[in-house]
């Protein structure tokens, strides 16, 4: 991948970094429905008990983790994680 491109994107995503977390308010962490948002909740809840329904694994190498949103959820599945994102600047 060209050099130029990768810093573009590692800056893109840095700059949103905070805008994603924000959006995410409320749900993180899930302790039930949210008011007006039923069909997110729900949409949550079914990705979160796809994942938890995979088998046990020992090691998760978890790519582009940005916030650590799943690395919450990956962990509850795993004996150990090694989550990569983009460095800092």
């Amino acid at each position: 991948m060209d050099k130029d491109i990768l810093l573009e994107q590692l800056a893109y995503y840095k700059a949103r970094a905070g805008e994603y977390d924000e959006s995410l308010q409320g749900f993180f962490p899930f302790n039930g429905p949210i008011p007006g948002e039923a069909e997110a909740a729900q949409e949550w809840m079914h990705i979160v008990r796809s994942l938890h329904a995979l088998s046990p694994a020992g090691e998760i190498l978890e790519l582009a983790c940005g916030t650590g949103i799943w690395t919450q959820e990956l962990l509850k599945t795993s004996q150990s994680i090694t989550a990569l994102d983009g460095p800092p600047k």
